[in-house]
């Protein structure tokens, strides 16, 4: 969400940077990047933290009540999770990098 809020705060600085000669693919690229960066940059610090921390938890409960250790690391559901977080992230950008491409840079920069 935080990316699609940042493109529509960005859409002058694309309109700008298409009145300068900046292809609808490189402006859908620029997007996509920023996406791509942001999503891989919130699945390496959030996993390892939520895994760890989940373990931590985990382990200290089982010995607060005397049970065996021992918990799986879930490897199928983690790596369908990040899978299906990557896909909404992306799929999350269509209208904003379809609105970036389609308006015209002198509509928007009119607009303000």
């Amino acid at each position: 969400m935080a990316t699609v809020s940042s493109l529509e705060r960005r859409l002058r600085d694309f309109a700008v940077l298409r009145s300068l000669g900046v292809t609808s693919v490189q402006t859908a690229g620029a997007v996509v990047a920023q996406a791509v960066i942001a999503t891989v940059t919130v699945i390496v610090v959030s996993v390892p933290i939520g895994l760890i921390a989940g373990r931590s938890i985990w382990s200290a409960l089982e010995r607060h009540l005397g049970t065996r250790e021992g918990a799986a690391w879930p490897m199928a559901p983690l790596t369908v999770a990040i899978t299906v977080t990557s896909l909404a992230m992306l799929a999350s950008l269509i209208r904003p990098c379809v609105r970036a491409i389609d308006r015209p840079p002198g509509e928007v920069l009119r607009a303000e």
